[in-house]
């Protein structure tokens, strides 16, 4: 199980900003596991690596949109007085309360650039994230391939 220190999903809403949001195209990730796998495999097979620099990524690439609009931060602090005062019902009340717990601001700002930007949906095509990594010539350098992946915890 992941550390809530460094789990992605609790950090995204520090990591993303209303200023930079709209260039947020594409990002790379590795998990830990991987990172100790690739580190073996130079190790133990360091003929393969003299001379040589790779790139390391999960051989994926993700959208920080996506990320952002999946994982932001809750920022409402809405009181129950609040809610009662708008004439929430019980039931549209814990809705309510579930889906602003799930998502903070970068949804609704992620929402804003998608009208803006004519994208119709998340994640967006590799070609309007920009850079797309290539992490493939050291995999098979090594026969290895990430095990952990999408962000797995």
């Amino acid at each position: 199980m992941p550390s809530a220190k460094r789990c992605l999903s609790l950090l995204i809403g520090s990591i993303i900003v209303y200023p930079s949001c709209s260039y947020q195209g594409s990002v790379h990730f590795i998990h830990g596991i991987d990172v100790a796998r690739a580190i073996l495999a130079v190790h133990y097979n360091f003929s393969h690596a003299v001379g040589q620099r790779w790139l390391l990524t999960d051989a994926r690439v993700y959208d920080w949109w996506d990320l952002a609009s999946a994982w932001g931060t809750n920022t409402n602090t809405s009181s129950r007085a609040e809610r009662k005062e708008n004439e929430i019902s019980s039931t549209d009340a814990a809705i309510h309360n579930c889906e602003t717990q799930m998502a903070g601001p970068q949804r609704e700002w992620v929402k804003e650039l998608m009208i803006e930007q004519g994208i119709r949906a998340l994640p967006r095509d590799i070609n309007a994230l920009g850079r797309a990594l290539d992490s493939r010539d050291f995999w098979e350098s090594f026969g290895l391939f990430p095990v952990k992946a999408l962000l797995e915890g």
